[in-house]
């Protein structure tokens, strides 16, 4: 295991929902990377970050 790929950025484009992530930001006005993150446990900021959340939950993806 390489411990340098501990502190690289993930992104959306390697994972398996991309098509759903890219979907919701289509739909919400933001990126597909915004949504992947917050999926992955970053906090929501403010009402978009909110919508994302209710997103994710809709499609089963966070509970």
């Amino acid at each position: 295991m390489n411990i340098f790929n501990l502190f690289k950025k993930r992104s959306y484009k390697d994972s398996s929902r991309r098509e759903i992530y890219e979907e919701i930001a289509q739909l919400l006005d933001t990126t597909p990377q915004r949504v992947y993150e917050i999926a992955h446990g970053k906090r929501p900021k403010d009402v978009k970050d909110d919508k994302i959340v209710t997103q994710l939950i809709i499609r089963g993806i966070i509970h």
